[in-house]
């Protein structure tokens, strides 16, 4: 069954780590307008997309669930980054190099295809 409008919102937001309360906040609307919109009771206007899907970095056609997109979004939260970045100081401080972890990211590029 596909995801409605709402569910995909939802899960969009969670997956970044943003509360309803930041998003309205970010997007200039009320806490109670993103839960309308998440329990389908309210549909955005185009600004409020267009706001919505900057705000939780994933396209118009991702958010509304166009079918037609096959486009893959790696989605990341705020303790991935952390993580992902912290990883990477600690690889400088080892005197690893920009070229190495490059090396490294495309290595798991080309193992996460194989698998």
């Amino acid at each position: 069954m596909e995801q409605t409008f709402g569910q995909r919102l939802k899960f969009y937001r969670d997956q970044r780590g943003i509360s309803s309360y930041e998003l309205a906040r970010i997007i200039n609307v009320t806490q109670p307008n993103i839960s309308q919109m998440e329990n389908d009771a309210r549909v955005p206007d185009m600004n409020k997309l267009i706001n919505l899907s900057q705000a939780l970095g994933v396209s118009i056609d991702e958010l509304v669930g166009n079918p037609l997109i096959r486009r893959q979004t790696m989605i990341i939260n705020n303790k991935e980054i952390e993580v992902v970045s912290q990883a990477i100081q600690d690889a400088r401080d080892e005197g690893v190099t920009d070229d190495q972890l490059i090396e490294g990211i495309r290595f798991i590029r080309k193992m996460k295809e194989q698998a």
